[in-house]
């Protein structure tokens, strides 16, 4: 599914939200979340910048996402996905 999606229409539905939902949880992803929620289209769009630096720093950066190996880093295929969704303007 993401080789496919770097070389088509990347979605949030599709693509990012069950990228989010994986790689956020459960700092970022409700019912549990205790950081800045990114649980919504809005809130993903509204962050979307950040969450690209933060998952490109190296992984021993104290601002490296996903936060102290609570998950396994984005691979660059997923870095990448982040990337075409934000170019191609965040659809839904």
């Amino acid at each position: 599914m993401l080789a496919t999606a770097l070389d088509s229409k990347v979605s949030y539905a599709d693509h990012i939200q069950p990228l989010m939902e994986i790689s956020c949880t459960p700092c970022h992803w409700p019912e549990k979340g205790k950081k800045k929620l990114l649980n919504t289209y809005a809130t993903t769009v509204e962050n979307i910048d950040e969450i690209i630096y933060r998952v490109k720093l190296p992984s021993d950066s104290t601002e490296f996402m996903p936060y102290k190996s609570k998950r396994l880093p984005l691979s660059a295929t997923q870095i990448q996905l982040l990337v075409n969704w934000r170019d191609q303007g965040m659809a839904r």
